[in-house]
C-alpha cells in the first residue's frame, strides 16, 4: 500500500456509495439494473474515478437524490428506527485494544432515485433512451465508526441491504449497454465492467489500483472480499449474506478484521 488511507477507500465506498449524491449517480451508472448479491473487483485510478459520477445529472431529470441524508444517532435502536432494519452489534470485550470510546453511529433510511433520460439535455443520447427512466432503490446504510491512535477511524462497521434497480421505457440491457457506451467513465472501467458476465447480480467494488491489495476470501462463513495486509496499516473485509451487505475496517491488521468479521457473522 502506498498510504493507509488509500486502503480504507473500500470500506469507506462500500458504507457511503449510497450515501452521497455522487455515489448514488455512481451506482445508478455502474448498475443500470440488478439486484446486487455478489462483488466483483473494479480497479480504479483514484484521479479519475470522480469522472463518471457527475455525468447522470447532465444525461436527465433526477428526483430524489437531495431528498434523504444520513442521519446521526445515539444509539442502535435507533438505527434501526431510522434504516428499518436491527444492524450487528459488537460487544466491547470484541473490540481490538486500538480503538477508543462508544461508536458514533450515522444511518440512513432506504430511498428511490429515478432518472427520466432526456435528448433535450443530453443531445449525445441514442433515441432510444429518450425518456427511458431508471428506477433505483438505494438501500437502507448503517455505519458505526470507532475512533483511534490517529486521525483515521480505528474501526468501521457498516452493514446495508441490498442495491435493486429497474426500468422503464427500454430493457435493462439496452440501458446498460446504452450507459456504458456514452465515454463518461474511463475505458479501463468500462472494459472491467462490461467483463462481468453476471451483471444483473453482481454489485462492482472500485478499488484504487496498486493502492489496495486485496483477494478473495472466506469471510464469515461465505465468499466475500479481504483488502490490506498485516502491517496494520488498515484493513478491509467485505461480505454478504442473507440479502446484507456488511462491511468491516480500520487500522488494523487483516488477521483482526478477518476475526471481527467472524464476530459480527451475517
Amino acid at each position: 500500500m502506498r498510504t493507509a488511507a488509500a486502503a480504507l477507500v473500500v470500506i469507506a465506498l462500500t458504507a457511503t456509495a449510497v450515501a452521497t449524491p455522487g455515489g448514488r449517480s455512481a451506482a445508478a451508472a455502474f448498475l443500470s439494473a440488478f439486484r446486487s448479491e455478489r462483488f466483483a473487483v473494479v480497479t480504479v485510478d483514484p484521479r479519475r474515478v470522480g469522472e463518471g459520477l457527475a455525468g447522470l445529472e447532465r444525461l436527465g431529470r433526477v428526483q430524489g437524490l437531495g431528498d434523504t441524508e444520513p442521519r446521526i444517532v445515539s444509539s442502535l435502536d435507533a438505527a434501526t428506527r431510522v434504516a428499518g432494519f436491527a444492524p450487528a452489534a459488537l460487544d466491547a470485550g470484541s473490540l481490538p485494544g486500538t480503538v477508543t470510546g462508544p461508536p458514533s453511529i450515522t444511518a440512513l433510511p432506504s430511498h428511490t432515485v429515478r432518472v427520466t433520460f432526456s435528448r433535450e439535455r443530453a443531445p449525445q443520447l441514442p433515441l432510444r433512451l429518450d425518456g427511458a427512466v431508471l428506477i433505483v432503490e438505494v438501500p437502507a446504510v448503517v455505519v458505526q465508526t470507532w475512533g483511534g491512535d490517529g486521525e483515521a477511524p480505528g474501526l468501521v462497521v457498516a452493514e446495508a441491504e441490498q442495491v435493486t434497480a429497474r426500468t422503464r421505457g427500454v430493457s435493462l440491457d439496452v440501458l446498460r449497454d446504452d450507459l456504458l457506451a456514452l465515454g463518461g467513465l474511463p475505458p479501463e472501467t468500462v472494459a472491467q465492467l462490461r467483463a462481468i458476465d453476471d451483471w444483473r447480480t453482481t454489485l462492482p467494488i472500485p478499488v484504487p489500483v496498486d493502492d489496495v491489495r486485496w483477494s478473495p476470501a472466506t469471510i464469515a462463513g461465505g465468499p466475500g472480499l479481504l483488502f490490506g495486509d498485516e502491517s496494520g496499516l488498515a484493513s478491509a473485509a467485505l461480505w454478504q449474506r442473507d440479502g446484507r451487505i456488511h462491511g468491516v475496517g480500520g487500522m488494523l491488521p487483516a488477521t483482526e478484521v478477518r476475526r471481527l468479521a467472524d464476530v459480527i457473522g451475517g
